[in-house]
C-alpha cells in the first residue's frame, strides 16, 4: 500500500481557495475515503499558561492553523496560548508557526514552522511549544568547595557549568525543584566521571544557598551491558532523568555502562540508557531505554529506514516533498518525523512535519508535500526556506509508551543529508 500526499496543483487554483495544501491518499486500489464523525473538538496549546504566570518568557506564535481531513488549512483561534477547533474527520493537522527571532546573542533570526498529522482516536489535545521561550526570572547560587587536582567540577542543576573548584557559581533558572550534581572530571579527553556527588535540592522559589562537597564525593557504578554483535560500532551514554531534564552524562564502555549509586535516585527518576550507531554519514539508529533500577543490559535497536532526498517545488515558495518507506517496525506507536532546514548569514528556517502511523492508515510507501501556509492570516516571509543547501532528515520513531515510566523502550532510525533545490 502506498500513500500520496500532495499539494493541489495550479491548475485547480480556481477549485478551492489560494494556499491551502490538498492532502490525497492514493493506493494501488484507488483512493481511501477519510472517515467522518460527529464534531470533534482538537486543541493545540502553544505555551503552559501556568509557567508563563510563574517565569514569564517570549511567547513567538505568529501563526496557529487546522486541517479537516484532507480539506483546506484554516487559521485557528485561541487566548493564553490554547486554540481550539472542531473536525468531522478522523484524520487531522495542526501547524503552528514562529516569528523569526534570534536566539541569546546570536544575530541569525530563527523561524519554525511545525505541523503534525494525527487521528482524533490517537489525540484530541497537541501540545506545540516550540514558539515558547521560557523565562528564567529565579537564581541557584551554588558555593563548590574539595579538591580536583589537575581535573575539573562539574556542575549541573538548571543548567550546567564547568569550574576549578573550589568556587561559588550562580545560574539561572525558572520556578521549580531541581536536583544539584558535582562530578570531578579527570583532566585530557575522558568525560567519564571519577567521581560524583549529589547536593541538596533546591527550590528556586526560596532562594537557599547550595553547598557541594566534592570531598563526599564517590566513584560511579559500573553494569554489564551487552551490545548488538552485528554492529561494528556503538555508542552509550547514560542519564539520570526526571522532570527537570537529564542530568549526570556517563558515556559506556564496551562492556558497561555507568551511573550514580541506588542511593542518589529519588523516588521521581529515572535511568536514561542511551545507544547510537551510525552506518553511513546519511543513515543512523538510536535505541532508549528507561529504568527504575540499574542493572544488565542488552542494547536493542529498530530496523533502518529508507528515505529519498526531498524534491522541492518551484513556486513562489520552496517547499520539500518527502519521500521514505515506512519499513518494519518493533514497538506499538510509531510516528514519523521529518524536517529541512536552510540558512544563511542572516537567517534560518526549519519545516517540520509529525506523521502519525494511524494518519498514514497502513501505508508503507509515502510520498509527503509539506503544505502551503502562505495564504493564511499570520504568515511571515521569512518563515520561507531560503535558497541554497537544504539539511534535510526522515526519522521513523517507535515507543512502547509515551509516559516516563520504568521499562519504556524507544527507538529512533534516522535518514538524512543535504539536498540542493
Amino acid at each position: 500500500m502506498s500513500i500520496t500526499l500532495k499539494r493541489l496543483d495550479v491548475l485547480f487554483a480556481a477549485l478551492i481557495a489560494a494556499g491551502c495544501g490538498d492532502v490525497t491518499m492514493m493506493s494501488p486500489d484507488g483512493a481511501i475515503p477519510d472517515t467522518e464523525s460527529p464534531p470533534q473538538e482538537i486543541t493545540v496549546t502553544t505555551y503552559s499558561p501556568e509557567s508563563y504566570a510563574l517565569n514569564g518568557g517570549a511567547v513567538r506564535v505568529n501563526l496557529v492553523a487546522y486541517q479537516d481531513g484532507d480539506g483546506e488549512w484554516q487559521a485557528m483561534s485561541g487566548a493564553n496560548g490554547v486554540y481550539k477547533a472542531s473536525v468531522r474527520s478522523k484524520r487531522y493537522g495542526v501547524a503552528v508557526a514562529c516569528t523569526p527571532h534570534p536566539y541569546y546573542a546570536d544575530a541569525i533570526q530563527h523561524a519554525f514552522v511545525r505541523v503534525q498529522h494525527t487521528t482524533i482516536d490517537e489525540t484530541t489535545a497537541i501540545e506545540e511549544q516550540v514558539c515558547f521561550d521560557p523565562g528564567r526570572p529565579r537564581t541557584i547560587a551554588i558555593t563548590v568547595i574539595g579538591d580536583v587536582g589537575t581535573g575539573s567540577a562539574l556542575i549541573e542543576s538548571a543548567s550546567f557549568t564547568t569550574i576549578q573548584a573550589p568556587g561559588s557559581i550562580s545560574m539561572s533558572a525558572p520556578a521549580g525543584r531541581f536536583p544539584v550534581f558535582g562530578l570531578t572530571l579527570p583532566g585530557g579527553t575522558s568525560r567519564l566521571p571519577v567521581k560524583v556527588v549529589r547536593a541538596q535540592d533546591v527550590d528556586t522559589s526560596i532562594h537557599s544557598p547550595v553547598l557541594v562537597d566534592l570531598a563526599q564525593a564517590v566513584a560511579p557504578v559500573s553494569y554489564p551491558l551487552t551490545l548488538p554483535p552485528e554492529l561494528p560500532s556503538v555508542s552509550v551514554t547514560s542519564y539520570l532523568r526526571n522532570d527537570q531534564g537529564l542530568f549526570a552524562r556517563m558515556p559506556a564502555s564496551a562492556a558497561a555502562y555507568y551511573t550514580v549509586p541506588a542511593e542518589m535516585f529519588h523516588a521521581e527518576d529515572l535511568l536514561r540508557v542511551s545507544a547510537f550507531t551510525s552506518e553511513s554519514e546519511t543513515s543512523s539508529r538510536t535505541s532508549v531505554r528507561y529504568l527504575a533500577k540499574a542493572g544488565p543490559l542488552q542494547v536493542d535497536f529498530g530496523a533502518p529506514i529508507a528515505a529519498a532526498p526531498p524534491t522541492f517545488s518551484r513556486g513562489a515558495q520552496l517547499l520539500p516533498t518527502f519521500s521514505f518507506t515506512t519499513g518494519r517496525t518493533s514497538l506499538p506507536i510509531v510516528s514519523y518525523f521529518l524536517s529541512a532546514k536552510a540558512m544563511t548569514d542572516t537567517a534560518e528556517v526549519t519545516l517540520d512535519a509529525s506523521v502519525s502511523s494511524g494518519w498514514l492508515a497502513g501505508a508503507t510507501e509515502v510520498t509527503y508535500a509539506y503544505p502551503d501556509l502562505s495564504a493564511l492570516k499570520g504568515w511571515l516571509g521569512g518563515m520561507a526556506l531560503p535558497g541554497g543547501p537544504v539539511s534535510w532528515r526522515v526519522d521513523r520513531i517507535e515507543n512502547t509508551t509515551l509516559d516516563f515510566v520504568s521499562g519504556r523502550t524507544y527507538f529512533r532510525a534516522t535518514a538524512q543529508g543535504v539536498a540542493t533545490p
